[in-house]
């Protein structure tokens, strides 16, 4: 038996033009159904659909979720896998990053919790032992560990803050080589530094400041020996704008926004770019190459 089933909906689109894209729209719309059942446990499902230009060719996606305080299973499409529920993208392995068409399931005993993932295509009989995935995260303190499996590749990971510093580390055996990540951050203030590295020995340092409505960010990366400037401000009375220089690309951009009120919101751009492609997402805020103009509503 279940309670009576709480059910709600959200949803956003935008109608935009630029002269590399021409005139192009999108609307997605998201909705959750919820429902407590008389044994303790929960039942909810959700169902997202997303179309360009109002088109035929929607983009459906959804999941069927049964669980408790202390476990879970859910059954779906874009739903994330063990692996990365355990360790995240921070290096990417496994099938959790783009979502997968399939089943997870969790259990949590204390401060740790398992995962068991697997890929089960529509009309499937069988499931391959390669689309199993597992991992496991545990919590200790100010540190929060884990560990996913996929296949042959394995990742563990290590998070958490130690005398103010903030510090992520991960390695592991992907496709047969040695992947390993370090990433630490330090705020002071409003200043937050960073640095990161990775196998490659490709490494980024960072300074970042956010106070007063504004908030801004240099990067160095080693491996193109380039600075990329980015940053933002809140005008207040609904006004946001961002600019921003790339250095590897040396791209160079200028936008905004401003909030209508009620969910709605006009935007512009300009993206001083050499590419044709207008899905490039260009700066932090994915903005398209060239001159950008639209309208974006949220319900």
């Amino acid at each position: 038996g279940a309670a009576a089933a709480e059910v709600s909906f959200s949803g956003a689109a935008s109608a935009e033009y630029n002269p590399v894209g021409g005139f192009n729209t999108d609307a997605d719309l998201d909705a959750k159904m919820s429902a407590e059942l008389d044994n303790g446990y929960s039942v909810s499902t959700t169902l997202s659909f997303d179309t360009e230009n109002y088109g035929g060719n929607a983009i459906a996606s959804g999941s069927l979720t049964l669980s408790s305080d202390t476990v879970s299973l859910t059954f779906g499409d874009d739903i994330t896998s063990a692996s990365f529920s355990a360790v995240g993208d921070t290096i990417g392995f496994g099938d959790g990053k783009d979502g997968i068409q399939g089943a997870i399931g969790s259990v949590t005993m204390g401060a740790a919790t398992l995962f068991v993932s697997t890929r089960v295509a529509a009309a499937a009989t069988t499931v391959q032992s390669s689309d199993l995935e597992f991992g496991v995260t545990a919590a200790d303190g100010d540190m929060t560990v884990g560990f996913g499996v996929a296949d042959t590749n394995f990742v563990g990971k290590a998070s958490g803050t130690a005398a103010g510093l903030s510090y992520t580390v991960a390695a592991g055996s992907v496709d047969d080589a040695t992947r390993w990540d370090l990433a630490v951050s330090y705020p002071a203030g409003p200043v937050t530094v960073g640095f990161t590295v990775d196998d490659s020995e490709a490494w980024e340092a960072s300074a970042a400041y956010a106070a007063d409505g504004l908030s801004a960010e240099v990067t160095y990366a080693s491996a193109s020996e380039t600075f990329d400037v980015e940053g933002s401000y809140d005008m207040g009375n609904g006004v946001v704008m961002n600019a921003g220089y790339l250095g590897e690309t040396e791209e160079m951009y200028i936008g905004g926004s401003y909030a209508l009120g009620g969910g709605a919101s006009a935007y512009a751009s300009y993206v001083n770019s050499d590419s044709t492609d207008a899905g490039d997402g260009i700066g932090a805020q994915d903005y398209a190459p060239g001159t950008t103009v639209g309208l974006s509503f949220a319900f």
